[in-house]
């Protein structure tokens, strides 16, 4: 007997994913797009139980075919702002250091790199007094990487979440746009809840992060 894959309140395995063909196609397109020229960030917006997750699940799956890790995070809306940035940066080291194509070079880089953001616990920030340890670990941790991989994906699950961060939206904006600028190639995918049927996905997250 053959387990159903498609049993109610279990997301599905990527092998077993069916439909949703457009939104894999885009998904496809701006991964594509993200690894030959400026990472493209993307929105997949909806109601409880359609399926955001196993779509998630999905276009790891897609990214892994492409040689491109992908770090998942579950966003609570209890955290700091430092609290979700660490824990942002230790998830994404996690996943590049399982990367099965890093180069000898590449592993000794992360095995050292310290993803902790400023002396204990408390960010650097500059002139202006904003911080700048949390794009400026990215910034570090692409370019020791960069040769070993074409693309990171950064996946946000329960995104909604981050509207109850102070300063979380602007502030993954900001990140972002700045390191695209710089030509890391980190892909930002955020799975948000929003009553009603919808089902969306977009190029630019820029607007949709604001909150």
């Amino acid at each position: 007997m053959i387990p159903d894959p498609y049993i109610p309140e279990q997301v599905v395995d990527p092998e077993d994913f069916i439909g949703r063909c457009e939104e894999i196609e885009k998904f496809k397109t701006f991964l594509d797009f993200s690894i030959r020229s400026k990472p493209r960030n993307i929105a997949i917006i909806g109601d409880w139980g359609i399926g955001k997750t196993a779509l998630l699940r999905k276009f790891e799956d897609i990214a892994i075919q492409n040689d491109s890790p992908s770090a998942r995070f579950d966003v609570r809306k209890d955290m700091s702002l430092l609290e979700f940035q660490q824990r942002l940066l230790l998830e994404v080291k996690t996943a590049l250091s399982l990367h099965e194509k890093l180069s000898v070079k590449a592993k000794d880089f992360l095995s050292n790199f310290d993803v902790s953001m400023g002396y204990a616990g408390i960010s650097v920030k500059n002139e202006r007094n904003q911080p700048i340890d949390f794009r400026q670990k990215l910034l570090e941790m692409w370019n020791g990487l960069k040769d070993s991989v074409p693309a990171v994906l950064v996946m946000l699950d329960n995104a909604e979440g981050l509207k109850q961060i102070p300063g979380a939206n602007e502030e993954l904006r900001n990140t972002f746009q700045r390191l695209s600028e710089y030509d890391c190639k980190y892909v930002l995918v955020i799975f948000k809840y929003m009553k009603g049927n919808i089902y969306n996905i977009e190029k630019k997250i820029l607007g949709e992060v604001r909150g």
